[in-house]
């Protein structure tokens, strides 16, 4: 038995290739000398993808039961190998970008949910490699990050930082024209295109989102040669906190409230239609079964969500620690949130129970 096991983890490690024996060797020292020639910023996110598969334990069962993790897995070690001896920043990031998609499907596999799969094919050693695309500016390879200009549409795998969870997509742009962001689904099984999360005609803007569980792509499409923007997923932890008042600019943004019952005052200045939504910490939404405070009678103010056209003002009831989405269909609105907390009312007072009375032992 003990033979067995040996001689079935020798060739596990055998099938995965030497490169997961050096990858503790590689830490911040490529095996050749061209990627010294890359910028400083894409050598520590070829570090950071080599630490992430120093980090990761494949099993030979694990693979004997979906022989397509061993497959993924392979496919992002030979794509730090790529990366490790590229000479160039092109073949550098694509090594990067085929890597992690590796990756992204691994984690679906292992827990069961559906596998995306890659606009484009990751590069086959065994066939020759296409031209990468082009650098885009900033370009570094850091992870959550996707950056990109000029005219045209590129569509990219989601990499959450908490899987299964919302996540905040930040999204930058400059130097004008339309950008839009739209979450896609295209997975083995179902490929649909679900409505833009923004859509934005700014000269310049920073705008949060809210990304629910679901897609596995982001497409951005860019209407101006000119135009450079980024697109940052985030953990819902990133969201700004509210406070007691807020201040703000743009059409979209995500906060977090920290706090209990309370009374939110909204106010917009807008040429458009605007809304704002809360959604409970448990981040279930629909589903969620946490219990409401006692609002006082007469308490103001709407549950759930506000809404209004142009110049308006709005009262909400926060019933509990939570999120604020706040969705503008301009870009130029102006916003300006307060809030109030409210006691709770007092539980109602309890019936007195009236004394059972005793049966009587006379007989009749």
């Amino acid at each position: 038995m003990l033979n067995d096991a040996l001689v079935a983890a020798v060739s596990f490690l055998a099938g995965c290739g030497v490169t997961a024996l050096w990858l503790g060797r590689r830490r911040g020292s490529p095996a050749t000398g061209a990627p010294g020639e890359l910028p400083a910023p894409l050598q520590e996110s070829i570090t950071a993808f080599g630490e992430e598969l120093r980090g990761l334990t494949v099993t030979p069962e694990e693979t004997e039961a979906n022989p397509r993790v061993l497959e993924d897995y392979r496919l992002a070690l030979s794509a730090y190998d790529r990366a490790a001896a590229a000479g160039s920043e092109r073949a550098a990031l694509a090594a990067l970008r085929d890597g992690r998609a590796a990756l992204i499907r691994l984690a679906a596999r292992r827990a069961g949910r559906p596998v995306p799969i890659d606009a484009l094919p990751p590069l086959d050693a065994g066939r020759d490699a296409p031209e990468p695309p082009a650098v885009p500016e900033n370009a570094t390879g850091e992870r959550f990050l996707i950056v990109g200009g000029g005219e045209g549409a590129v569509e990219e795998l989601i990499d959450r930082p908490e899987p299964d969870r919302p996540a905040i997509v930040e999204v930058t742009s400059t130097n004008g024209g339309r950008l839009a962001v739209t979450p896609v689904v295209r997975t083995e099984d179902e490929t649909e295109t679900g409505v833009d999360l923004l859509r934005s005609y700014r000269e310049s803007s920073q705008d949060r989102v809210l990304l629910w569980p679901g897609p596995t792509h982001l497409r951005v499409e860019s209407s101006s040669e000119e135009q450079r923007w980024s697109v940052r997923i985030r953990p819902m932890s990133a969201a700004p906190s509210l406070g007691a008042e807020w201040r703000g600019r743009g059409g979209r943004e995500v906060l977090f409230y920290d706090g209990g019952p309370a009374l939110l005052t909204a106010q917009a200045r807008s040429r458009g239609f605007w809304r704002i939504w809360f959604m409970c910490g448990c981040l279930q939404d629909r589903d969620c079964r946490c219990r409401g405070p006692r609002w006082p009678a007469g308490t103001p103010g709407e549950s759930g969500r506000v809404w209004s056209s142009e110049d308006g003002q709005r009262k909400l009831r926060l019933p509990r620690p939570g999120y604020l989405v706040l969705d503008g269909d301009e870009d130029d609105h102006e916003w300006y949130l307060s809030v109030e907390p409210v006691p709770e009312a007092p539980p109602p007072p309890r019936k007195a129970s009236r004394p059972r009375r005793r049966p009587s032992s006379n007989p009749s």
